[in-house]
């Protein structure tokens, strides 16, 4: 089934989703278009490209929680 992955602790199926919750390490980190703040700001599905969600996975001074690893799509 396209768009389901495997969860890694129950083997359930997840719904992948690009929905997250960005948090700046240093309050104001400008990455993928936006400033991002100290404070934990959630976006929904669909709100940033795969292409900017990997910039801000990989961003040193971000953490990004709630986007799956790899393709969406696998």
């Amino acid at each position: 089934m396209a768009g389901l992955k495997k969860g890694a602790a129950t083997g359930e199926p997840r719904v992948a989703t690009t929905a997250c919750a960005i948090t700046a390490r240093v309050d104001g980190v400008f990455c993928a278009g936006q400033r991002h703040a100290a404070a934990a700001t959630s976006y929904p599905d669909g709100w940033f490209s795969p292409t900017q969600l990997e910039t801000l996975r990989t961003h040193p001074d971000l953490d990004v929680v709630g986007v799956l690893d790899g393709d969406p799509d696998a």
